[in-house]
């Protein structure tokens, strides 16, 4: 597993950090969304007593009722369709970097059998040559495609824990 990541990572290094800092925007963007909740249910007279209630206080305006609610609720929503479309390019560039890395890694593949003895590829039934070409790249590509989620995943938890 740890070797498909690094080789992810090798067939596009900015690419794979690009993705990772957006992971890690799109988890802060909702984090703060979470946060924005807390003074929009004071707004309601609904008390709290944690340290980031009292830190959202004091940088919101001290607007009355229907002034400090729209400004809540104006950072909600500005802080949902940040993380939304942060989401969205995310997911546009894990795809894009799953499927530039399968296609170099279908183009080696297709390079190593056009090099090799013939003698050798002759013994290999043709069934087991059409599912190195289809079926295993397929399987390596679902892999790719999951770690690569996986570490979007691991960044948008150790963000949220934090």
């Amino acid at each position: 597993m740890l070797s498909l990541l690094r080789d992810i990572f090798r067939s596009d290094p900015r690419g794979f950090v690009a993705m990772t800092l957006l992971s890690f925007l799109v988890s802060l963007s909702g984090g703060i969304s979470v946060l924005l909740l807390v003074p929009l249910l004071q707004c309601f007279d609904i008390q709290s007593d944690s340290q980031a209630a009292a830190m959202l206080s004091r940088l919101l305006p001290s607007l009355s009722g229907t002034g400090r609610l729209a400004c809540i609720l104006g950072l909600f929503v500005f802080a949902m369709v940040c993380k939304a479309l942060l989401y969205r390019y995310v997911q546009i560039r894990s795809a894009r970097l799953t499927q530039d890395y399968m296609n170099g890694l279908r183009l080696r593949l297709y390079r190593a059998v056009s090099r090799a003895d013939w003698q050798h590829l002759i013994r290999f039934r043709r069934s087991e040559l059409l599912n190195l070409f289809h079926g295993d790249s397929t399987r390596i590509s679902n892999a790719a495609a999951q770690l690569v989620q996986g570490v979007s995943l691991l960044m948008t938890a150790a963000v949220q824990i934090a």
